[in-house]
Parts: C-alpha cells; sequence; structure tokens
C-alpha cells in the first residue's frame, strides 16, 4: 500500500524511471526464462542421448538417431568421432578397423575447441585483453591484480565484464576462447 502511495505522489521523471525499471525488469526476467528453458531442453537432448548410445549395438544406429538429439552438446562430439572413425575405416579398405584412437581423440578436441562463433557482439576492451590472456595462463584474480597494478576488485569486474560479454558462465569458457582466438597457448 505504502509503494502505490508513494508511486502516486512521485513526479513524471519518478514515474519515468520506475517505468523504464519495471520494462528492464521484466525483459531480464523473460531472459532467464528462455535460457532456463534452452538449458532443459539440452539436459533432456543429451539425456535421450546417452540413453540412445548405451542401448544401440552399432555406432550407425547412434548416428541415425541423432536428428532429434540436435540440442544436445554431446551430439556435435560424436558426430567429430564418428566421421574420423568412419575416415579410417574408408582409409583402411576390407580390414573395417581403426588404425588409430589417438586420431579419433584429436577430431574430438578439434570438434570441441573449434570457433563456433563471431565474436563479442561488444568489443573487448585492450585491457580486458590482458586478463583475459592472464586469466587463460592459469593466474588468480590476486595474481592479475599485481602483474597488472590493479585492485583485486578492478580484475574481478574485468572479469565478470569479460563473462557478459562474451557470454560465458566461468574461467574454463574464457579458457577455452582465449586458446581458440590465439590469445595464448594450449
Amino acid at each position: 500500500m505504502q509503494l502505490w502511495t508513494a508511486f502516486a505522489h512521485t513526479g513524471v521523471v519518478g514515474k519515468a524511471v520506475l517505468a523504464i525499471l519495471l520494462i528492464f525488469s521484466i525483459m531480464s526476467w523473460a531472459t532467464m526464462v528462455i535460457v532456463w528453458r534452452r538449458f532443459r531442453r539440452s539436459r533432456k537432448a543429451s539425456r535421450r542421448f546417452v540413453t540412445t548410445f548405451r542401448k544401440a549395438k552399432r555406432l550407425v544406429d547412434v548416428q541415425s538417431a541423432l536428428t532429434p538429439l540436435a540440442h544436445s552438446a554431446l551430439v556435435g562430439l560424436f558426430r567429430a568421432g564418428y566421421a574420423e572413425i568412419e575416415a579410417q575405416i574408408a582409409h583402411a579398405g576390407s580390414s573395417q578397423t581403426i588404425k588409430s584412437l589417438d586420431a579419433v581423440e584429436r577430431s574430438l578436441i578439434r570438434e570441441w575447441m573449434s570457433d563456433d562463433s563471431s565474436g563479442p557482439e561488444e568489443p573487448l576492451s585492450p585491457r580486458e585483453q590482458e586478463v583475459l590472456k592472464l586469466i587463460a595462463e592459469a593466474h588468480t584474480n590476486k595474481q592479475i591484480a599485481e602483474i597488472l597494478h590493479l585492485a583485486e576488485k578492478t580484475v574481478e569486474s574485468h572479469r565478470a565484464n569479460l563473462l557478459r560479454k562474451l557470454g560465458m558462465r566461468d574461467r574454463v569458457e574464457l579458457v577455452r576462447y582465449a586458446i581458440r582466438r590465439g590469445l595464448t597457448e594450449a
């Protein structure tokens, strides 16, 4: 009741600010719901993929069942490994044997490391690029702060900005991004 009274007695500018805050709040909640649904869909697809993979007698059976499971990250890895296995068998001729599991592993790593994004919509500042490089080199926030002569809180802010700009959740994804972009060695 008091909130409504305060709103009713607020001027035009106050009402405009509150309306903008309300709109952004609704948009934030809508975004969270959309992302939650995507994660849920991906988790369900991954569970179905694992079930399909465990029940299948042959890899070709799994390959034929992938279309409805495309939301799972496991599907991309499976396809990369399956393509490598097919290529090895095709080169082996009639023996139908896999010559190198190392090649399959390299193929899976290449798929995982592949650059499937065009980069951030909002460009990274030179300082953020420095922080990203140091994060990828396994430095802690405290070490980065000492190297760059910054406060540790400033480094934490840069890391949070990197996660936001790149749409990532944690340091592991930042390291992967830095390696893909050639900011550091693997």
